[in-house]
């Protein structure tokens, strides 16, 4: 029995059984691939919330101690922390959205290829929506302290 590469040569299968150690690596790896992606979904899912969730908060923070910017400076001081929160939350809608890609599955390589580029562009998507976050928390309370001294 052979199989036929991208070029069009023959490659024989070769191989012996899988022993039953290798077989339950085998199906470790395999979870671990698919289990990979779906905890990428589901903290895209969750930061989506996170990010969403603390523009109200910080502005009832805000509302709560009267912080009435007094000039330009203060108010985009104020505000910054929210556009970052927008930001955050916007990334991880993209990350979490399906991307029409074309995924070959009737050769390996190509396959491999396609599902790579996807998983690459979500941890992107969601390692720079972490960082909008973490970004609008320090500029949050960075406001909040230039508020109150």
């Amino acid at each position: 029995m052979s199989i036929e590469n991208k070029q069009g040569a023959e490659k024989p299968l070769t191989g012996s059984p899988l022993q039953p150690s290798d077989q339950a690596l085998f199906g470790l790896g395999k979870k671990m691939v698919e289990e990979s992606v779906q905890i990428g979904r589901d903290f895209a899912k969750t930061m989506i919330q996170f990010s969403f969730a603390a523009i109200p908060v910080y502005i009832a923070i805000l509302k709560q101690y009267s912080a009435d910017p007094k000039n330009t400076l203060e108010a985009i001081i104020q505000v910054a922390p929210n556009v970052f929160f927008l930001m955050s939350a916007m990334c991880f809608i993209v990350s979490f959205l399906p991307k029409k890609a074309e995924i070959v599955v009737n050769i390996v390589e190509l396959m491999e290829e396609g599902l790579g580029k996807a998983a690459h562009r979500r941890s992107r998507l969601n390692y720079l929506g972490t960082v909008f976050f973490i970004l609008g928390v320090l500029g949050g309370s960075s406001a909040l302290m230039f508020v109150f001294y």
